[in-house]
């Protein structure tokens, strides 16, 4: 991967966020953007329709299903990307360089040309509807539709039809509908096994055939450049994979591969500029033959991913191959070595990631593989890409939270081995029909959970420990691992439910009925307490598992949770919108700001230090975006009046104006600590004696008497939890109970003077100046229990942590 680190700084000022600034192969980052890992060089966002060289071979030009790309064939860099469009046939290219396409438009089908570097429309022509089946030729010079069984073809400039047959299967459509490159043939496969190829202008049969055994299936089929071949590529369940050549005038057949392993997936045959060679993707190998010696080349991924379309350059020398990790990879198709215009080896389809500990190691996980990033450098520190299982189910894979061991899961072992080694250091049996979860928690303890199954060892020694086996559900655990949250469907209430297990002993804490719905990603806030929960048609909620109190209710989408990421001082929600990513308040679902997005990024992980947020997608692998506005031009010093206006905002109902407001003051600190100090001061102990009566008086014979007691309570409700949970277990009133659950919802981090005070212990750490940090220390001396004094505490080991 090409280092990143070494970013340019353009001299450009943006509203709001100051200097734009340019990475080291000059691409400007987005505004709010810090730097960036992994190269933006044929990158594109999708499944990858079509893959095509200008003629000049100076554009390489990639079609998904919603965008054309235009990348610098010699640099990589993308020229251009144009949305909105709706292709259902491969792209044509025209001989000066424009592109043909069969796009939906509305309700209407239309052949439209356009220049592929302005995205200029340069000309339309609306087609019919009734149609089985349509398909372009390579130069777009003609258009062959099959409705009913009959097949049309047009010529593209006149809209004359130039040729009209049947082929002797016409009650299905093809499986495989192809021009040859000439534009004079057209062959179709039928049925997977009869091939049959007509000529345009007469209709004639030059050639029809099966692959000659029953159970063989052609996968893929082109003609050779010169029109005068036809190959195949045939799989079958006995012998596996072959490529066959047929000569059409003769029907001579010459078998030029077969494959070594059956179980090997194939695909992307192309021909080189003189026929010599065929090249095809074999696994995660692209190799090439030589028709005449059989000599074969190869070129082997650094990461097993599918190939999926190729390209091959006008002159031959070069070879295009569209990874489905959403890169492309340039050959030399005499060597097949990667030149060096070629996209990174950074796989963007990470599902989730981490920073290892307080490191700048960036941990990506995907199905089935990770990966290991320097966030300094950008170089790829691991990368583990496991082979396919050749059991039922593809493996699973987990690093620990140190990044020292990874595990490898299937349904029939268990294996811990260390990271920069491979070498196993435990494997245990594991007997399950699904591949089952694996979770490795903070405490180092490894959770395998299988259908209704869960077993757990310690990842250093191996141990097995504790054994579940009659769960009614999948199981996600609690990032200590001292307890999870199993999600089930009750078919006598027609409803799911969750229920909180404690994994030390297997017994169910409590359950939540979810009625009508059906869970989606469980998400844990880094307190260990609190679970982000996704419903379908339903709102989404941050509940306390402990008793599955609803904190907050938000509609958000199933995507947005599946796609979202707590801060380390869980203070912070990211989520992912349509157009943005949306950083909320964690105790409160409110919004503190948005990131406006020019491509499609989701969240990955914030920073340990929280300060920026790790964004990952297809087309500009990951992304660090400040969050605490080091870029904004923002006043040093602040007057009285502006100070309390602020402070006001800090502390009020709109979480956004009171984000703004801490971005404001912890830019000015010396000036705001001060403030901070006047106003706020440690929590006192309070006398034992007096709030053992204040508990007693709640069941006071006086009305005035249990309200007073109540208020006092209420008022030291945090600092003295553990009393008061302590008598709520004990009481045997019901009255007495009710009151003291009133008072204890005041210690809820949802509550309004919580959520003040986590936003005055943000705002004196974000200062970060040795008087600030004297503040916190104060704080942090004060009653035990007390929520100022918890958060000072934490803010200061975090601010310790990161030195």
């Amino acid at each position: 991967m090409t280092p990143i680190a070494a970013l340019l700084v353009c001299a450009v000022t943006v509203a709001d966020w100051g200097t734009i600034r340019v990475d080291a192969e000059g691409v400007p980052l987005p505004p709010g953007v810090v730097s960036r890992i992994g190269s933006t060089r044929f990158r594109f966002a999708g499944d990858l329709i079509e893959l095509r060289y200008t003629p000049d071979e100076r554009w390489l030009i990639g079609l998904t299903s919603r965008s054309l790309y235009v990348w610098n064939a010699q640099t990589g860099l993308r020229h251009a990307m144009h949305t909105g469009l709706r292709p259902i046939a491969r792209m044509a290219m025209e001989a000066n360089g424009s592109v043909a396409l069969i796009v939906r438009q509305g309700n209407g089908l239309q052949h439209v040309r356009m220049d592929s570097l302005t995205g200029e429309i340069l000309a339309r022509h609306a087609l019919p509807e009734d149609y089985d089946d349509i398909i372009i030729s390579h130069d777009g010079t003609r258009i062959a539709m099959r409705s009913a069984g009959l097949v049309k073809v047009f010529d593209t400039k006149t809209w004359e039809m130039v040729g009209e047959f049947r082929f002797s299967i016409s009650d299905i459509s093809p499986d495989q509908f192809f021009f040859s490159s000439d534009a004079r043939l057209i062959g179709g496969v039928f049925g997977q096994n009869w091939t049959e190829v007509r000529e345009v202008a007469t209709g004639n049969e030059p050639y029809s055939a099966t692959t000659g055994d029953a159970d063989s299936q052609v996968q893929e089929a082109i003609f050779t450049l010169d029109s005068r071949s036809i190959q195949r590529l045939i799989y079958s369940d006995v012998s596996g994979y072959r490529i066959e050549q047929v000569e059409l005038a003769t029907e001579k057949s010459q078998i030029i591969w077969r494959s070594r392993d059956p179980k090997i997936r194939w695909g992307g045959l192309i021909s080189s500029a003189n026929d010599r060679t065929l090249d095809f993707a074999e696994g995660t190998c692209f190799k090439s033959v030589e028709r005449t010696t059989n000599r074969v080349r190869e070129h082997k991924l650094g990461f097993p991913t599918i190939i999926g379309r190729t390209a091959l350059s006008p002159d031959g020398k070069r070879i295009a191959l569209a990874l489905s990790n959403g890169s492309i990879r340039i050959l030399d198709s005499e060597t097949l070595a990667v030149l060096p215009q070629s996209s990174d080896d950074l796989d963007s389809q990470s599902l989730s990631g981490r920073f290892i500990g307080r490191s700048s190691q960036l941990l990506l996980e995907g199905k089935g593989f990770f990966q290991i990033a320097d966030r300094n450098t950008g170089r790829i520190l691991k990368d583990y890409h496991g082979a396919l299982s050749k059991a039922q189910c593809e493996p699973q894979i987990a690093v620990s939270p140190d990044g020292e061991r990874y595990v490898v899961a299937t349904e029939d072992a268990v294996t811990i081995r260390d990271r920069d080694s491979d070498k196993v250091l435990h494997e245990f049996p594991w007997i399950n029909y699904d591949t089952p979860g694996l979770f490795i928690t903070l405490n180092g303890r490894l959770l395998v959970n299988g259908t209704s199954r869960i077993r757990t060892w310690d990842l250093r020694t191996g141990r097995e420990g504790s054994a579940f086996d009659e769960l009614r559900g999948s199981l996600q655990p609690a990032p200590n691992g001292d307890w999870g949250i199993s999600a089930f469907y009750n078919s006598d209430d027609e409803q799911y439910e969750l229920e909180a297990i404690d994994l030390r002993t297997g017994q169910i804490r409590s359950t939540l009925p979810v009625i009508r719905t059906r869970q989606s990603r469980v998400l844990f806030h880094p307190d260990n307490r609190r679970v982000l929960l996704a419903s379908v048609g339903r709102d989404s909620m941050l509940i306390d598992a402990r008793d599955f109190r609803v904190c907050w209710r938000r509609p958000l989408s199933r995507l947005s949770i599946t796609r979202s990421a707590f801060s380390p001082d869980g203070r912070n929600l990211a989520i992912s919108q349509r157009r943005s990513i949306q950083i909320l308040e964690a105790s409160t679902g409110q919004l503190r700001m948005s990131l406006p997005l020019a491509e499609s990024q989701r969240p990955l992980a914030f920073t340990p230090d929280g300060r920026q947020l790790a964004t990952i997608g297809s087309t500009a692998p990951i992304y660090f975006w400040d969050l605490r506005g080091q870029l904004r031009n923002l006043p040093r010093a602040l007057d009285r009046a502006t100070t309390e206006h602020l402070w006001q905002d800090l502390l009020g109902d709109k979480a956004e104006l009171a984000y703004s407001a801490l971005q404001q003051l912890a830019a000015a600190p010396g000036t705001t600590v001060s403030f901070v100090r006047s106003r706020v001061t440690p929590v006192a102990t309070p006398d034992a004696q007096a709030v053992e009566r204040w508990i007693t008086a709640l069941e006071a014979p006086a009305f005035r008497d249990r309200q007073n007691a109540m208020k006092e309570l209420k008022a030291l409700a945090d600092t003295v939890d553990g009393e008061l949970r302590s008598a709520r277990q004990s009481t045997s009133s019901p009255e007495v109970h009710e009151r003291l659950s009133k008072i204890l919802a005041a210690t809820h981090p949802e509550t309004p003077n919580a959520v003040r005070r986590t936003r005055i212990v943000e705002l004196v750490e974000w200062c970060a100046t040795p008087d600030a940090e004297q503040l916190l220390s104060e704080w942090a001396a004060g009653a035990r229990g007390a929520l100022l004094t918890t958060e000072a505490a934490e803010a200061l080991t975090r601010i310790r942590a990161l030195r």
